[in-house]
């Protein structure tokens, strides 16, 4: 039967090849880098005892992954939150100068009118 290579067992794993030759070492079975092949009873024997650590490694994974998407799922609403306060400031900003506009308009309309009422008075004295 063909032999397995250490680094192709730890990608099997979802681990690191250094990892994998830690492992190896505790178990006392013969690699010296992850290129090392390992006999099939040895890669029997790994999968055996390696499948509790494997699988806790993988609920590890598991977990940080949905925290990772709470992150950006949490990032996402400040974002959303932060870009609607922008657009009310925005609209509270353009109503304040819209205001500020109707004012000095209105301000220009009553001295229109008073320099008008002066014209008209000078007309009315020149008659």
């Amino acid at each position: 039967m063909a032999k397995t290579r250490v680094h192709d067992l730890a990608k099997e794993f979802g681990i690191s090849s250094k990892e994998m030759l830690e492992h190896l070492n505790e178990m006392k079975i013969p690699a010296k880098s992850a290129s090392s092949s390992l006999e099939d009873a040895y890669v029997s024997i790994i999968r055996k005892k390696l499948k509790p650590i494997i699988e806790a490694h993988a609920a590890e994974v598991e977990a940080q992954k949905r925290a990772e998407a709470d992150v950006e799922h949490r990032i996402a609403q400040i974002v959303a939150a932060t870009a609607s306060v922008a657009v009310s400031a925005h609209r509270e900003a353009a109503h304040r100068q819209a205001a500020a506009v109707a004012v000095a308009v209105a301000e220009e309309a009553a001295e229109a009118a008073e320099v008008d009422g002066h014209v008209a008075a000078r007309a009315g004295h020149l008659r």
